[in-house]
């Protein structure tokens, strides 16, 4: 007989959400697929299932390596979710035609890959993608969205690391493949003392380049650096970023790692990761990949990004829900404790019902769950819970009291 611990588990990496965390993620998602929305962007919900025949060429080496493999119950060899751009892409080109490009689209789901040992199998994830554009603009238009949802979220101080796949694979365009692939493996787990020792034993006026890339680190300054080693049309679109959002005033919020790169085979341009200041912790990032749409045989550029919805809502305004009411309902009309509650609503206050007839008992397990007042209609006041000895007031008084305070 199955035992009640055992019936509790859940499979090792995967785990639920709930309570604090599940309301400061959703309020999260809320605030960021709204603002994406307003700027046409259109929500997506992709396929828990991806075929791996149409997937495994066109994902980068390390999500290929992390595929949750299986077989669907029709036959077809398939992998759990791994990477939404790819099935926004597969969308974009079964669904649009060149006419009705580009299209924008935001989503937020979750993602399931193989972890490193104690991770987890998945992740909420959230994100957009701007496919199929023409000229220049369209990488800005994204990222300033991408600043102004974190600046929504209480992340003013987020920052935007930025990079360019373009300029490192041109730098080791002469280099054999088993070499480069070692030195970009090295960049991408930050091992720098392997990736000089494989660097030395091919020096060359071309590589002054590959030698300075860990260095060329910081402000707008490291272009300058980065150009006198190379050309300046292999650092133009980082000029042009840089140089637009230096004019809408973000320049505070964009910085430079020019050896931070992301899979050469996948992306094709600007590339950059989001970092929250608090815990210097990467939240995500993305990047442009116009060679994926030419996998589909589709023209045009592309740029999108996901995140870490989790980690967002870690470090947003969300993190510490708002203060919730208690109402006691037992030994009330319904009625009369529903209508109640609406006059808490009205200003924008959350609160939750305890049908107990025993108030004592009611109050203790509000104050068990972190909630901040207590309001009993019978006697119509309200209790400050939150601490010991909190004080007691009438409804009337207690709303004044908050509106003069300026507190929510």
């Amino acid at each position: 007989m199955t035992s009640s611990r055992s019936m509790r588990r859940l499979p090792a990496g995967c785990r639920s959400t709930g309570g604090r965390m599940a309301i400061a993620m959703e309020r999260c998602r809320h605030r960021f697929i709204s603002l994406f929305n307003r700027h046409g962007y259109r929500l997506f919900w992709s396929s828990g299932l991806q075929l791996l025949e149409t997937s495994w060429d066109l994902l980068p080496r390390t999500i290929r390596e992390s595929l949750l493999v299986l077989t669907s119950p029709m036959g077809e060899p398939c992998c759990l979710r791994s990477d939404i751009t790819l099935a926004a892409v597969n969308y974009l080109a079964n669904h649009y035609s060149p006419q009705e490009r580009p299209l924008r689209m935001c989503y937020a789901d979750r993602l399931y890959r193989n972890p490193a040992p104690g991770g987890d199998l998945e992740k909420f994830q959230i994100g957009a993608e701007l496919l199929g554009w023409e000229g220049e603009g369209a990488d800005v238009e994204i990222l300033s969205l991408l600043l102004e949802g974190l600046d929504s979220l209480g992340l003013i101080d987020g920052k935007l690391v930025l990079s360019d796949v373009t300029l490192v694979d041109n730098a080791m365009e002469k280099l054999d493949e088993e070499l480069k692939s070692d030195l970009l493996k090295a960049l991408q787990e930050g091992s720098y003392r392997t990736y000089f020792k494989l660097l030395s034993g091919c020096r060359s006026k071309e590589n002054r380049l590959l030698e300075a890339l860990p260095e060329l680190k910081g402000g707008p300054e490291v272009l300058d650096e980065a150009r006198k080693l190379t050309g300046a049309e292999s650092l133009r679109s980082l000029d042009n970023i840089s140089e637009i959002l230096g004019r809408m005033g973000k320049s505070d919020r964009i910085a430079f790692d020019l050896g931070s790169i992301r899979e050469l085979d996948y992306y094709s341009g600007p590339v950059f990761d989001v970092y929250s200041p608090e815990s210097g912790k990467s939240l995500g990032g993305g990047g442009r990949y116009d060679s994926l749409l030419g996998s589909y045989g589709l023209s045009g550029q592309a740029i999108g990004f996901g995140l870490d919805l989790e980690e967002l809502a870690r470090h947003s305004i969300y993190r510490n829900p708002e203060p919730i009411v208690a109402i006691k309902g037992g030994g009330t009309p319904p009625d009369l404790v529903l209508s109640r509650c609406s006059a808490f609503h009205d200003a924008g206050l959350t609160t939750e019902i305890t049908w107990s007839h025993d108030g004592n008992s009611g109050m203790a397990r509000a104050k068990a769950k972190g909630y901040s007042w207590w309001y009993d209609p019978e006697n119509d006041t309200v209790t400050d819970i939150s601490r010991e000895g909190g004080n007691t007031a009438s409804l009337e008084v207690w709303f004044r009291n908050r509106e003069e305070k300026g507190s929510c």
